[in-house]
């Protein structure tokens, strides 16, 4: 057999137990019970004859490989009492065939034999290591508990925290409880739910918990480690994080995987095993071909990110296959490779080589589509999709003509960057619209036509919002970086609205209005520039929550028109003149003050509803204030000089951040 000079199994550190229990006929049968059920060239046929050890030293110098001496000799020495020199013969034996199954389970077999189980199960957990096998790591579980095979301080802390108990009292019952497990910088969301995909991805997510990791996971990683979560259905490694493809067959109930292949993995042959698998986002540089994946006979979507895979042809077979991501493949510049798979029903193609995409057309299935930083200039496929109800356009910025839009009238929601240089009057054709996500507009005006619109987020450049005022079913409305907006009266018009939020934006027109907006629960106003009184806000009886976060209120506003130069006067209000007018949101849940160099409190006492309150980078002494308030569950305090921090104890159920 080859020396394994790349690893080393140390197994003379096992030497601490003393004294050995032989145990005659029992000592044999447990033998048979841990070797494997079929013998390998004569290697566990028969217990070897009991000579000494001067007897198989001599068999080895003769032939060093000489299976049977091995094995004598290591049982010689446990004969004799010596345990050390029998651990240190085991590894010797594993040091020239630690590739080979069967030299594990023999040697584990013979310690079992000697009542060594501790030793045994360690053998049996490196001989799992070294060569991926699952039939060892089962033999390896009947010997030893989870303690002794997650070794990885951050793996120990997500088991003990997650199962409220100390390592050493965890069983392997335990361990299987572990469905879901998403790993990343930091730290581990896991969850004993099943993430079935199809299932309502909201109640999964509230089962979901997050374990933080106080150190550089990156210095601590044990892939090996994740091998005791044999129950998991998912499992995602984010980032750099990765693990040997021969582990895959440990985990058999995976119906979900998300991770990054080493680059020498060049197809899909490693996940043959997986045979429950439905869902498997895979990146890797490597990976060349789809060789392997036919075999996935049960998957529904499939990601590949960052590949060199040119032929796609096999997913054109796979009839459950619903969804496709192609991100950053590396010399497709076309859809033609994926011309033939009709059957998709969601389709994302992202990467800057991609321009022709006029094959998308023959998809004519596809509900959802997703175009993302492509070099594309053409999007008359679209017309040709006649199920399409989602449509993704972002980023591509070589995108001008949009007039194909106008006829997708089936479409509810859009994501579109209409890259400033068009305008989106092709809008007006897509009636249908239920939801909205647009940036680069320079006008408003086609949205007037779109009257089934709940959903509304406009990014930049936009000042007038007279074209909303009609857009009588909207919800929510979303004004992210507009400059000098004014005609707001629109918005008092929108009496459905839940949500409304206008942020990193200067609005000189009177936002007072909104007062009449008697169905809004959340408004977000931070980081922007404003004319309103706190006060006017008392009228909004269902108001939650609310962001006025960084946010500089004016008044007095007053603006000269001279050509192309406008000039705006305007008076600044301070914080603590107007704050109090928040007094009589009664309703209130959250409320975010953050860095508006307030200095006192006093206006807190009569939110009796409060849960979350935001007052990071203020200038607030006193605290006394909030002492009342029941329902308050979190306080950020971060960056204020608070002389007096003994309302701490008094207020057991609220957490406090402050600085330390």
């Amino acid at each position: 057999m080859p020396s394994g000079a790349g690893r080393r199994l140390a197994l003379g550190s096992l030497a601490g137990l003393t004294g050995l229990a032989i145990t005659g006929v029992i000592a044999w049968q447990l033998f048979q019970i841990y070797a494997p059920s079929t013998p390998e060239d004569g290697l566990l046929e028969s217990s070897p004859p009991q000579r000494s050890v001067a007897h198989y030293q001599r068999m080895l110098a003769n032939d060093p490989y000489d299976i049977a001496a091995r094995r004598g000799l290591i049982e010689a020495h446990l004969r004799e009492g010596d345990k050390e020199a029998a651990l240190q013969e085991a590894t010797d034996w594993l040091r020239q065939g630690e590739d080979d199954e069967t030299v594990y389970t023999a040697i584990s077999a013979t310690l079992l034999a000697y009542d060594l189980k501790r030793e045994a199960g360690d053998v049996l957990l490196k001989g799992r290591t070294a060569t991926g096998s699952a039939d060892l790591d089962a033999q390896a579980r009947k010997l030893l508990l989870p303690a002794s095979m997650i070794t990885s301080q951050p793996l120990q802390k997500l088991v003990s925290t997650a199962l409220d108990k100390e390592l050493s009292e965890v069983s392997w019952q335990d361990i299987e409880k572990f469905k879901y497990l998403q790993i990343d910088d930091k730290g581990f969301r896991y969850s004993f739910e099943d993430h079935a995909l199809g299932a309502d991805q909201t109640s999964f997510e509230e089962t979901i918990r997050l374990v933080e990791i106080d150190s550089d996971l990156s210095r601590s990683w044990e892939g090996t480690d994740l091998l005791a979560f044999t129950g998991l259905t998912s499992l995602q490694l984010n980032g750099w994080m990765t693990i040997e493809m021969k582990y895959l067959s440990f985990f058999p109930h995976l119906n979900r995987v998300k991770l990054r292949v080493p680059d020498s993995i060049e197809n899909f042959q490693s996940f043959g095993k997986l045979e429950q698998l439905e869902e498997l986002s895979v990146q890797g540089k490597g990976l060349e071909s789809l060789e392997g994946i036919a075999g996935l006979s049960k998957l529904v979507r499939l990601e590949l990110s960052d590949t060199q895979i040119s032929g796609f042809g096999a997913l054109e077979t796979m009839e459950r296959l619903e969804s496709l991501t192609l991100r950053d493949t590396k010399g497709l510049t076309s859809a033609s490779p994926i011309a033939g798979m009709t059957q998709l029903k969601e389709l994302t193609l992202e990467g800057d080589e991609l321009f022709n995409l006029l094959d998308i057309q023959n998809l004519r299935q596809l509900e959802s589509l997703t175009i993302y930083d492509t070099a594309t200039k053409d999007i008359s496929f679209a017309a040709s999709l006649p199920e399409l109800h989602y449509l993704s356009l972002k980023r591509n910025n070589k995108l001008g003509n949009l007039a194909p839009l106008a006829g997708l009238s089936k479409v509810e929601h859009l994501q579109l960057d209409a890259n400033y240089a068009d305008k989106v009057d092709a809008l007006s054709g897509m009636t249908n619209l239920r939801t909205l996500e647009l940036s680069g507009a320079n006008s408003l005006a086609p949205l007037k036509a779109l009257k089934k619109l709940q959903k509304l987020t406009v990014s930049g450049g936009i000042s007038d919002l007279r074209p909303l005022g009609g857009l009588g079913e909207l919800e929510e409305l979303r004004l992210d970086g507009s400059s000098n907006v004014e005609q707001v009266k629109a918005i008092a018009d929108l009496k459905k609205l839940k949500v409304l939020s206008i942020t990193n934006s200067s609005v000189y027109d009177n936002l007072n209005g909104i007062s009449a907006l008697s169905n809004l629960e959340e408004l977000d106003l931070h980081e922007s520039q404003m004319q309103l009184k706190p006060a006017s806000l008392a009228a909004i009886k269902k108001l939650r929550k609310l962001n006025l976060s960084n946010s500089r209120l004016i008044y007095n506003v007053h603006i000269e028109r001279q050509g192309f130069v406008t000039s705006i006067y305007y008076d600044d209000y301070k914080w603590d003149d107007v704050v109090s007018g928040l007094g009589g949101l009664a309703s209130l849940e959250s409320l975010s003050l953050g860095s508006n160099n307030i200095t006192g409190l006093s206006f807190a006492k009569g939110l009796a509803a409060l849960q979350h309150l935001d007052l990071e980078d203020n200038s607030i002494t006193d605290i006394s204030p909030l002492k009342g308030l029941k329902q308050l569950r979190f306080v950020n305090l971060i960056d204020n000089p608070v002389h007096d921090w003994s309302l701490l104890d008094q207020m057991p159920d609220t957490t406090f951040e402050r600085t330390l």
